[in-house]
């Protein structure tokens, strides 16, 4: 048996802590199989919000305290867009010694706008979850109704659940990356856009995990040698 591998940045040496698509797929087609049987019990809705979670943050790459602090009204099913709410950057991070601020309060006293960013690579499947889960709240309600450390604990607790090993929520963020590159394969800039990074050297971690690509042009050049010698 192979030892348990870790995907490493060789430019910087980090690690990069992801899911693959067919990994979100897996959760999610659980998650949504156990929320139809247990439709309109108290539990039947936790797994549907938990679905949820997983499907929005991986496809939308939105940062925990940007999906805690978004509305139902950020999701445009018509236009597919999502307006992901940004806020002052004092209110952004709270600093080691600072006191606690509630994401909402941040949301009261730091946002400055919002800013767009396309979700037509979702799957219709999985808006079908986000329409199921949004259906009952309303416009001016947030997406989800728990806080930050509750949903970290949903999502470790079905990742190990599902996959046997525990993610965090950011390691969703890193997923969106890997999925536009290597099954979509959109170029540089346009994942940039859609991740919204302001360094490009950020956006080259996902193109540097390209492997697919570099397995496939060897395997041209390969071929290409023994057509050769067969002349």
């Amino acid at each position: 048996m192979l030892p348990k591998l870790e995907t490493i940045d060789f430019y910087t040496g980090e690690r990069i802590e992801y899911i693959t698509y067919d990994e979100l797929e897996y959760i999610c087609n659980g998650l949504w199989s156990q929320y139809r049987i247990l439709e309109g019990r108290k539990s039947g809705y936790r797994l549907l919000r938990a679905c949820f979670i997983f499907s929005f943050l991986f496809f939308t790459g939105a940062r925990i305290t940007e999906f805690l602090l978004s509305q139902k009204f950020c999701i445009d099913f018509e236009q597919m867009n999502y307006y992901i709410p940004q806020l002052k950057k004092k209110y952004w991070k709270k600093l080691p010694d600072d006191p606690y601020i509630d994401p909402y309060e941040r949301f009261e006293n730091g946002l400055i706008k919002y800013v767009e960013i396309p979700i037509d690579h979702t799957p219709k499947h999985h808006i079908k979850y986000w329409k199921e889960w949004l259906k009952n709240r309303d416009e001016e309600d947030f997406l989800v109704d728990i806080k930050e450390r509750q949903v970290r604990n949903v999502i470790y607790k079905y990742s190990k659940e599902y996959l046997g090993r525990k993610i965090h929520p950011h390691a969703l963020r890193h997923s969106l990356g890997v999925y536009l590159t290597n099954d979509l394969k959109l170029p540089a800039q346009d994942v940039q856009k859609i991740m919204r990074h302001t360094n490009p050297d950020v956006t080259f971690r996902y193109i540097r995990l390209k492997n697919i690509d570099l397995k496939e042009k060897l395997k041209s050049v390969k071929g290409r040698d023994n057509e050769e010698l067969d002349d």
